[in-house]
C-alpha cells in the first residue's frame, strides 16, 4: 500500500509538470499586410497600443485627406493618456518606402506625441525638439483600403525623452 501511494504521487507530479504552459499574450500586435487595424510599439520601454474605442470615437485610424496622410494612435488606459500621429503632405507620392521623420518648414513628414497626463506635446518640427525616427510603409492598397509598416522614432526636449521602438501598423482606411 506504501508503494502503491509513493507511485501515485510520483504520477500526480509527473503529469502536472508535463502539463502545457500557456504562452503569454504578446506584448504587441504580430505585423501583418491585411487591413487588420492593429497599431504597437515599446515606448521608452514599454508596451503601448491604442485604447479600443473612445466615447464611440475610433481611437485608431489613417486620413487621406487632399494632399495630406495621417496616422494616429490614442492610448487613454490607466495612467496613460497619450497619443502618436505621422503626417505627410506627400500623399499623393506615398508608396511603400521608407520616409525619414524630419524637421521642415512644411508638414513633410514628421511624427507628434502628446502626453496628457504630463501636459507635454512634442512636434517633430519644433525648432526645440531634437528628433529622429523612420516610417516604412510596407503595403500601401487603395483597392483593399489599407496601409501596412513599421516605424520608430525619437523625441526630446531638454531632459524629457520619448522613444518608440519596434512599431508596427496595419490599418484599413
Amino acid at each position: 500500500m506504501k508503494k502503491l501511494k509513493i507511485f501515485a504521487i510520483i504520477l500526480l507530479l509527473t503529469i502536472a509538470s508535463c502539463k502545457k504552459k500557456q504562452d503569454p499574450e504578446p506584448d504587441l500586435p504580430p505585423e501583418t499586410q491585411s487591413g487588420a487595424n492593429t497599431f504597437g510599439c515599446y515606448l521608452n520601454g514599454v508596451p503601448w497600443k491604442p485604447s479600443p474605442k473612445e466615447f464611440g470615437n475610433n481611437t485608431l485610424y489613417i486620413q487621406l485627406d487632399g494632399p495630406y496622410f495621417v496616422l494616429y494612435a490614442k492610448c487613454n488606459e490607466g495612467v496613460r493618456d497619450e497619443v502618436m500621429s505621422f503626417f505627410s503632405d506627400k500623399v499623393t507620392s506615398i508608396r511603400e518606402g521608407n520616409y525619414p521623420l524630419k524637421k521642415s518648414a512644411t508638414f513633410d513628414n514628421r511624427c507628434t506625441f502628446w502626453d496628457y497626463k504630463k501636459n507635454i506635446e512634442m512636434f517633430s518640427m519644433d525648432r526645440d525638439i531634437v528628433e529622429d525616427g523612420l516610417l516604412t510603409i510596407t503595403k500601401f492598397d487603395l483597392n483593399k483600403r489599407f496601409v501596412s509598416g513599421r516605424f520608430w522614432f525619437s523625441l526630446q526636449k531638454d531632459n524629457i525623452r520619448y522613444e518608440a521602438k519596434e512599431g508596427r501598423f496595419d490599418i484599413s482606411f
